[in-house]
């Protein structure tokens, strides 16, 4: 649905104010997973399309894969530039 399209690109751009790429990401999972929530928990539901909020489910989760890799990548580098 367009609502939910134009939502994600406000989203998209929002996001992209932070400097930290994983801030970044953060940021998308919390507010996509809202926007998902609100969706399931309301009557919108019933006019959308169940693959539409599968699809937000699952952007979600890969935001949250990438956040990992970013958050965890820096701790690892840190980690090793201690090491003898």
């Amino acid at each position: 649905m367009r609502i939910m399209q134009d939502l994600q690109t406000n989203l998209d751009g929002k996001s992209k104010r932070y400097k930290d790429p994983a801030l970044t990401k953060l940021c998308l999972i919390s507010n996509i997973h809202y926007m998902v929530r609100s969706v399931r928990r309301s009557e919108a539901k019933d006019l959308l399309d169940d693959d539409l909020v599968q699809r937000h489910r699952r952007v979600v989760q890969q935001h949250a894969k990438q956040y990992k890799r970013i958050a965890w990548g820096k701790t690892r580098i840190k980690e090793d530039c201690g090491r003898p």
